[in-house]
């Protein structure tokens, strides 16, 4: 038994959904970005020692969450999204494109056909979709106010508040996308959400998913905070809950920078560089004015799209994961 938990034993029931096993540890929870809300307070990480999910508990009150989302979470970032005056991105994703290429490799896509995402926010991952699949026809899930006119305007999306309004419709998505969405995701509500979306697709249909690699057994000590998240994914655990509800796992791996890179970055002298205290208050800045800073910087340094970004890397300790679940014919 770890030092940290005070837990355990546990019983049957709170066994770990991904593999089954009531091998289960915690850690406490960190919770620093979101001080505005109490929403993460007192929690704990609970976490399977024999696959390395892991999850917050006790589980957050629904509606509370659903506030906290609607009232809280873009506010530490200083740069609420003005859908009225949402632009194309000016420079187009390469963690987006990179996810997209991806989900070709494991499906037939033809021209026409639908793609979904959850959460697009700025709209990355629509804007990648554009140039990446052939006339796609695009359906988005997004909360945030004014987020259907924004991506109806510059992509033709549909977008739809909930999963609920989005399976009456009739979708059939041949692709599914969720960008760091999944670990935003409820416990009790992941079984399910993964139910329905694999009864929504296509078949023959892929959802590329990725969130932060966390793995509680050997990432525990390289954690500068958890909150908004709340649920915490290895490899391993990745594929199991996603297997559990039906799909095939063609591919799964970790992506993006080396954690090795990332946690000298934060803890080092390059934390204290000049050009970190810049990016610091770049991204402070409403996105109005950073979009406007950013069409006259890249005017006169043309960006040069290459491979070698840490978003097109796999393998290793790296600080994300993607997963391809596909869902069979």
């Amino acid at each position: 038994m770890s030092e940290h938990d005070d837990t355990m034993p546990v019983s049957a029931d709170e066994s770990c959904i991904a593999c089954g096993s009531n091998s289960i540890d915690s850690v406490p929870y960190i919770a620093i970005t979101y001080k505005s809300s109490s929403i993460f307070d007192n929690l704990k990480i609970r976490y399977c020692l024999h696959c390395g999910f892991g999850w917050s508990w006790p589980e957050c009150d629904p509606v509370i969450l659903d506030n906290f989302y609607a009232d809280h979470y873009r506010i530490p970032k200083k740069s609420v999204i003005d859908f009225q005056r949402l632009a194309r991105p000016v420079v187009s994703s390469r963690r987006a494109i990179a996810q997209l290429l991806l989900a070709r490799q494991f499906a037939d896509v033809r021209s026409g056909e639908m793609m979904l995402e959850f959460g697009p926010g700025g709209g990355a991952g629509l804007d990648a979709a554009c140039r990446v699949l052939d006339d796609p026809t695009l359906v988005a899930v997004e909360l945030n106010t004014g987020a259907a006119d924004g991506y109806h305007q510059l992509y033709g999306a549909q977008t739809y508040g909930d999963l609920e309004a989005l399976t009456k419709s009739g979708a059939r998505p041949k692709i599914t996308l969720a960008s760091h969405s999944v670990e935003h995701i409820r416990l009790g509500d992941l079984s399910e959400f993964l139910d329905r979306v694999f009864a929504l697709m296509a078949p023959g249909g892929v959802f590329v998913a990725e969130v932060p690699h966390v793995d509680m057994r050997i990432h525990r000590e390289t954690r500068t905070h958890d909150d908004p998240h709340l649920l915490f994914f290895s490899q391993e655990s990745l594929k199991r809950v996603f297997l559990n509800s039906g799909f095939e796992v063609p591919f799964v791996d970790s992506c993006a920078a080396l954690y090795e890179t990332w946690w000298t970055s934060i803890q080092g002298e390059q934390d204290q560089s000049n050009l970190s205290i810049l990016r610091r208050l770049f991204f402070r800045l409403p996105l109005s004015t950073q979009t406007w800073i950013l069409r006259k910087y890249h005017a006169i340094r043309r960006d040069e799209f290459n491979f070698d970004s840490d978003e097109f890397s796999y393998g290793g300790n790296r600080t994300c994961l993607r997963v391809v679940a596909v869902k069979p014919n």
